[in-house]
């Protein structure tokens, strides 16, 4: 049986940063929150950076309008928040509970702080930021050449995926 130095989070890139910074563990807090609420708000200090164990997480913009647009979705394998890690200092979008689940989060200064002297959490880190760009790209490209019903379809298909729902 695996220590509780060593356990699953539940979120596969929280999991692999505490592999090379065991002490951020002791800075994890789980929020279990239903669905629609907002963890955060465009503008507001990031004071956390998340990581859904389980369920699904989106940024969303409000637009000028009144409307809103879902720029990124993540789940299980990622984090919101890295740009806290970049050196911004305020959420750049809502930070919305888009799929039932329990999310972990970490104040912001404690997740700088550790991977400080983490040059392999680092590297992660970078990694994960270029996959969350070529998704970003993706779904720019997606939105403006496919119909509403291949969006949806989109939407769908990949909220099930990092919700671990068939």
């Amino acid at each position: 049986m695996a220590s509780a130095a060593s356990a699953s989070t539940g979120n596969r890139l929280l999991d692999a940063l505490l592999r090379e910074c065991r002490p951020l563990r002791q800075s994890i807090e789980d929020l279990n929150v239903p669905v629609g609420a907002t963890l955060a708000r465009e503008g507001e200090p990031a004071t956390h950076v998340y990581f859904p164990a389980s369920g699904v997480l989106s940024t969303v913009i409000q637009l000028a309008g009144g409307g809103s647009s879902e720029v990124f979705i993540v789940g299980s394998e990622g984090m919101i928040g890295v740009a806290v890690w970049l050196g911004v200092k305020t959420h750049l979008a809502n930070v919305v509970q888009q799929a039932p689940g329990v999310t972990l989060r970490i104040p912001s200064t404690q997740f700088c702080g550790a991977l400080e002297h983490a040059p392999r959490a680092t590297s992660l880190l970078k990694r994960f930021i270029a996959y969350s760009l070529r998704l970003a790209y993706q779904t720019t490209v997606c939105n403006a050449t496919h119909t509403v019903e291949q969006r949806a379809c989109r939407w769908l298909l990949s909220t099930a995926e990092r919700a671990g729902s068939p």
